[in-house]
């Protein structure tokens, strides 16, 4: 197995025990963990229940020419009209369509070894998903599956990461307009029904062929009807919840019955971790323009999302560039399509594996600290007058109340992301016309750091959950952006690592204070 990056992973597998695994590999589990319960599922015993798998899948059949592989030497005619480009890993190279990719293929492995010898899409696109070549098993692939999707089977084995959600999702539109002689194989064939992917975001809005019209993202089967918020639908929960225990109390049975139902199908709509899973409405503004505002960055923001909420499975399908099923499938376009279908994608891609990343390793406690004496006062300063400009854009006054000096043992690189990070924060979560106050003071042998903003602010019960990655404040906090997100989690892993605390608390100016204390001597 030839690839790059990812050295850790690699090496912690070996070839026999990566094939031998087959589809367990996939799942995060190994086959003498298996076991089948009564009703058909598969019982993990000791396996982790965390891991997830995003599909990311190109419609169509991309080019490793134009994506991941160039192959510069083939002969003319054969290689591509694009050039390669080197990228972060010496002696790797990639298409030149995708430059962002090029600076993170230390955070991926490539491989170029897997392949089939059948150049039909439907054929090749069922291998791909199934593991299985159709016509050695004597099925039409354009008319059914002769096994279960990839999906279907983790659908199968691990079932959801959290009881609320689904486990198999499947997002994108891979065959409307295409009528009865094709079919997508993302489904179980033979499995019983129950283990098929939850569909969603499969027609096309906008113009109906160009993805970068496509602006309507609501998974609208989960959204309320009748023009009900989701608090309103959650207030009629609740009444429908008193007449039921009113009702209970003479046909307890029926009702506990019932009663278990209908709260699987409320969660999923409403609840606070299901629920809003689905709704991009709740996400960070700045997240939603940072994985771009088109068909491929909003859906693998929404797969981000799900897994990060219990979804064990997500296939996206990217639309490429959309006047077909096959949004990929480029012949003699392939430099007009190329340009156009590329960019969107290396955006949505290159964000989401970042994002994953920066996740992993503030869950891990794995960021990397090479610490040395620096003084702490000297690089607030720096970062702050860096944002001036940004705060003055939202009408956001700046104060601040430095030492001249305070050099303590830090890593400059994680305390300039620390401060990033609570930069961004109040700035994204201030009024316009509030404030934002930082200051430094020696505190019995180490420093205290103040940053404080003024209205809007949280209530009691969510300050002790700011640094949960991910939480989201459910109140005017979000200015219908979510929480404080992973960065507040990451300062607490990066604030940890060097030997101090933070902590969240209300605001004299209306809003949240975070509080730091770091080890430090003489200023």
């Amino acid at each position: 197995m030839s690839g790059s990056g990812c050295r850790d992973y690699r090496s912690s597998i070996g070839r026999r025990a990566f094939l031998g695994s087959g589809l367990a590999a996939g799942a995060g589990l190994g086959i003498g963990s298996l076991g089948v319960a009564s009703d058909g599922v598969i019982n993990l015993d000791g396996v982790p229940r965390d891991t997830a798998v995003i599909q990311y899948w190109l419609n169509g059949a991309a080019s490793h020419f134009e994506t991941y592989d160039p192959k510069p030497d083939a002969p003319l005619g054969i290689r591509s009209p694009f050039h390669p480009i080197s990228t972060n890993v010496p002696g790797t190279f990639i298409c030149e369509a995708l430059p962002l990719h090029a600076k993170l293929m230390d955070k991926v492995t490539l491989i170029r070894s897997v392949h089939h010898d059948n150049s039909d899409h439907q054929h090749g696109m069922h291998w791909c998903q199934t593991g299985h070549d159709a016509k050695a098993n004597g099925t039409n692939p354009f008319k059914k599956s002769s096994h279960a999707s990839s999906g279907c089977l983790v659908s199968m084995v691990r079932g959801p990461n959290h009881p609320g959600m689904p486990p198999y999702v499947f997002m994108g539109y891979p065959l409307d307009n295409q009528g009865p002689h094709r079919m997508y194989p993302h489904r179980g064939a033979y499995l019983p029904a129950r283990f098929n992917p939850m569909e969603i975001l499969i027609k096309r809005t906008g113009d109906g062929k160009l993805p970068a019209l496509d602006k309507d993202f609501v998974v609208r089967s989960l959204a309320p009807t009748g023009g009900l918020s989701r608090k309103d639908f959650v207030q009629r929960r609740e009444l429908l919840a008193r007449f039921e225990q009113i009702r209970g109390e003479t046909d307890p049975v029926a009702t506990a019955s019932w009663t278990a139902f209908h709260d699987s199908a409320f969660n999923l709509v409403a609840g606070e971790k299901t629920g809003s899973a689905f709704d991009l409405e709740q996400e960070d503004e700045t997240t939603r323009r940072r994985y771009g505002y088109h068909r491929a960055g909003q859906s693998a923001l929404l797969a981000r999302r799900l897994v990060e909420r219990g979804v064990t499975f997500v296939t996206l399908i990217d639309p490429g560039v959309g006047l077909s099923s096959s949004g990929w499938d480029f012949h003699k376009t392939l430099e007009a399509h190329t340009n156009t279908a590329s960019p969107p994608m290396d955006l949505a891609v290159t964000t989401l594996i970042n994002d994953l990343h920066d996740l992993a390793l503030a869950d891990g406690g794995n960021l990397r600290y090479q610490f040395h004496r620096d003084d702490l006062a000297d690089l607030l300063g720096e970062v702050v007058d860096s944002y001036r400009n940004s705060f003055s854009q939202q009408s956001i006054s700046l104060e601040t109340h430095l030492p001249d000096r305070a050099v303590i043992d830090m890593d400059p690189v994680r305390i300039r992301q620390l401060l990033d990070n609570l930069m961004q924060n109040s700035l994204k979560y201030t009024a316009s016309g509030g404030t934002l106050s930082l200051s430094l003071t020696q505190q019995s042998g180490q420093w205290e750091l103040l940053v404080d903003d003024s209205a809007p602010g949280v209530p009691d019960d969510a300050l002790p959950r700011l640094f949960d990655h991910l939480y989201r404040v459910e109140s005017s906090r979000n200015r219908r952006t979510g929480g404080a997100g992973l960065g507040l989690a990451i300062c607490q892993r990066i604030v940890e690592a060097h030997g101090g605390t933070i902590a969240a608390a209300h605001s004299p100016l209306g809003g949240v204070r975070i509080r730091i204390t770091l080890p430090g001597g003489a200023p």
